[in-house]
């Protein structure tokens, strides 16, 4: 089956004359006199703490981040830090007094903020808890501890656990690929959207579907011999293969979701997806687990892992070079989408799971895919990047940068969507003591 390639209509240009000109700064572009610097900076002055964490030595970390405080009294991070560890140790009354000193040189601190609305909502004291967190969500629209805290204290004071449920019941078409290896995980994920109604389309070579068509009897192969072989010496379908094997099946509602995720949620809960996803983009990141028995996992917050969302927006997601299974095209399309002013909602329900495993990347490939992202949104600034022969030296810092703000602008920026059932409202973000010892921003959860 040969995949027709979909139209798609291209945004009106900017108008180049007007750059500069009208532009107007923003209060988002004041730098907060604290403002906490790189995660890996943090990571250097946090190492004592994060020493004696690695160790799984939670009360020497309180001592450490004790004396790290004394040294540097008013230092914010330290400072929320040494709190950040009361809360883990359930001494709130002494986190409060620290947090205060922080929010008196500056209210408007994030994690001082967010840190004292949880020890307000362990304390039972909900109202003060909500008002601290809606500031926070000022603050940051796209933090999801704040967020989904925001949304859990707000369905607890209103006495409401569910709402009512959308008469919408039309499931989505979703396009994958497949890979053929790691099997047993990707007929958990596969069986898991087949659970709540989703058809399934898999792209890949014919020597792939001949491997995998025997294991995966439900699913629709589409057959796409273009893959990125001969850059990256797999068979990496292309982005606008999966688009195209939408498009061509005429669904009116469509979705994309990475081969190793496992959908959770009830057909309630999936009906109010639904609908929301009849009438804007809604997307969201997968919440890595230990094994599908566990209780908690940590959100990922660099990256996307499932979209859904009208069959009418195909026609405004041009043709790209994005491939699956390389990084930044998830950050693309809600940026993109976002470009074109569609309406776009993030999700912050845990509805996708996603069991760890080891990963290898590469830095560079990042950095490649992080510019051709730029690149449709400021072109003569990639072009002068890609085309500079000493941009190596800056290449993954000014990239890695950008990847955040593609990443985080759009989250921003969209309508936060929430699912209610029993299984959903139980979700709630508490403090993560090791927040600073992961490699990424990640948001610790509690699922049940």
């Amino acid at each position: 089956m040969t995949i027709p390639h979909r139209s798609w209509d291209s945004p009106q240009p900017s108008n180049a004359g007007s750059i500069g000109r009208e532009f107007s700064f923003t209060e988002s572009m004041s730098r907060d006199p604290d403002e906490f610097t790189t995660r890996d900076h943090c990571q250097e002055l946090l190492s004592p703490i994060l020493c004696q964490l690695n160790r799984g030595n939670i009360s020497g970390a309180l001592r450490v981040a004790e004396r790290l405080q004394r040294q540097r009294p008013g230092h914010a991070l330290t400072n929320t830090e040494y709190a950040r560890l009361l809360l883990a140790e359930g001494n709130f009354a002494t986190a409060l007094p620290v947090l205060d000193q922080v929010l008196n040189r500056n209210p408007q601190n994030l994690e001082a903020l967010k840190l004292s609305g949880f020890a307000y909502l362990q304390q039972g004291d909900l109202p003060r808890a909500l008002a601290f967190f809606k500031q926070a969500v000022r603050r940051s629209p796209a933090d999801s501890f704040s967020q989904i805290n925001c949304h859990a204290l707000r369905l607890r004071l209103q006495n409401k656990l569910q709402s009512e449920n959308p008469a919408l019941s039309i499931r989505p078409v979703v396009a994958t690929s497949l890979p053929p290896r790691g099997l047993e995980i990707s007929k958990q994920a596969v069986q898991s959207w087949r659970d709540r109604g989703i058809r399934v389309l898999s792209i890949n070579t014919a020597s792939e579907r001949d491997q995998l068509a025997p294991h995966f009897p439900e699913v629709e192969f589409c057959l796409c011999e273009e893959t990125a072989r001969p850059k990256f010496g797999k068979d990496y379908q292309y982005l606008d293969a999966l688009l195209d094997a939408l498009a061509a099946t005429g669904h009116p509602l469509c979705g994309i979701i990475n081969a190793d995720i496992i959908l959770r949620g009830e057909s309630t809960v999936w009906d109010q997806l639904c609908a929301a996803a009849s009438r804007t983009f809604v997307y969201g990141s997968r919440v890595n687990v230990q094994n599908m028995e566990a209780r908690f996992g940590t959100l990922l917050e660099p990256g996307f892992d499932f979209f859904f969302f009208p069959a009418s927006f195909l026609s405004r997601i041009p043709r790209t070079g994005f491939i699956m299974g390389q990084p930044a095209w998830d950050v693309f399309l809600p940026a993109w989408i976002t470009r074109c002013q569609l309406p776009c909602s993030f999700c912050y329900s845990p509805l996708a799971l996603h069991v760890e495993h080891p990963v290898q990347w590469s830095r560079t490939t990042n950095s490649r895919f992080a510019a051709m992202a730029l690149s449709w949104f400021a072109p003569e600034l990639a072009t002068m990047v890609a085309d500079d022969p000493g941009c190596h030296i800056y290449l993954r810092l000014f990239t890695g940068a950008m990847a955040q703000i593609l990443n985080k602008a759009p989250k921003a920026s969209a309508q936060p969507f929430f699912c209610t059932s029993p299984q959903m409202d139980s979700c709630l973000a508490p403090v993560d003591p090791f927040y600073w010892g992961r490699n990424s921003e990640e948001t610790f959860l509690l699922l049940s």
